[in-house]
């Protein structure tokens, strides 16, 4: 009779012990299917770059801007790494937007908590644009990124001197700064980056004919390069240059040529020492939103 027990007994627990497994594995899955479903949305959410502005009146730009193919490029004067990222694709828009395949837009995306000075750099350079216009700000850009020391922020008389230097007046430049009032558009390219999905900087979107996508962080060359050359050829915007054309960077490298010729020539002709020809150098390639004037505190 104990036996008997012990066998209904046992056999109680092991019935609970597989209806358990069996609700256990199906529950699992569910949640697994869940989360994989919201995971997805989250995604699709941040692939989702219809909003992001295409390119305005008001942007800065260089290359073609009738491109196909367009960056927009969302930096932070005061982080290193988008200084790196600044010079490749100065390097990218000199071999390809002089072609006009494509065209590199310049929006703000300062980050207070890791570089408080980032926005008065930001506000500075658009005080630029806003008296000269779009040359003077990409050259009073490649100027700040040039200077710019995360752990030596540039003086507010440092401002005014590089502003000055690419032609703006003094004043009206101290005017600019101490009126704020070109930081909303500073701010603007900084919530759209944000809600875009932007990690970090420098954050990128990439518009084809196709649609879009990002890139975060700093890229190196080779990577924008091979993106833009399959873009083109998927999309037949243009046939890729052959190494025999001419192209703005492959002239500058004949001109450094002939000028070492010359250089050689004359001084072979006249039997004096050769100057030493400057070498020809290139550029190596290489977060909670919030409002950017947090902690900022203006006249």
């Amino acid at each position: 009779m104990l036996q008997k027990y012990r066998f209904i007994v046992f056999t109680f627990f092991v019935c609970l012990a597989v209806i358990g497994l069996v609700y256990a594995k199906y529950h699992g899955i569910a949640k697994d299917a869940e989360q994989e479903q919201e995971a997805a949305a989250e995604q699709a959410a941040l692939e989702d770059l219809s909003f992001v502005r295409g390119i305005q009146p008001d942007d800065h730009i260089l290359g073609n801007p009738k491109a196909p193919i367009v960056f927009f490029v969302y930096s932070d004067f005061g982080c290193t790494y988008c200084k790196d990222y600044h010079k490749t694709m100065r390097l990218l828009t000199q071999v390809y937007g002089g072609d006009g395949k494509m065209a590199w837009v310049f929006r703000h995306l300062p980050y207070v908590q890791l570089h408080p000075e980032a926005p008065m750099y930001a506000l500075a350079s658009e005080c630029v644009a806003s008296e000269l216009g779009n040359d003077a700000f990409w050259a009073y850009t490649n100027l700040l990124f040039e200077n710019a020391d995360p752990l030596n922020p540039l003086s507010a008389s440092t401002l005014v001197e590089l502003a000055a230097s690419v032609g703006v007046n003094r004043q009206t430049f101290v005017t600019c700064m101490r009126s704020n009032e070109l930081m909303d558009g500073v701010q603007e390219d900084f919530e759209e980056g944000m809600t875009a999905g932007a990690q970090g900087t420098p954050y990128t979107i990439v518009e084809t004919p196709d649609g879009r996508f990002v890139y975060q962080g700093a890229q190196p060359y080779r990577v924008l390069a091979i993106a833009l050359q399959d873009a083109v050829r998927a999309y037949g915007v243009n046939e890729i240059m052959s190494p025999d054309k001419s192209s703005s960077v492959g002239r500058e490298y004949m001109n450094d040529f002939d000028a070492m010729f010359a250089s050689t020539t004359a001084s072979t002709s006249s039997s004096t020492p050769t100057p030493t020809p400057t070498p020809v150098t290139t550029p190596a390639p290489s977060s909670g939103a919030g409002s950017i004037l947090d902690g900022i505190i203006t006249d």
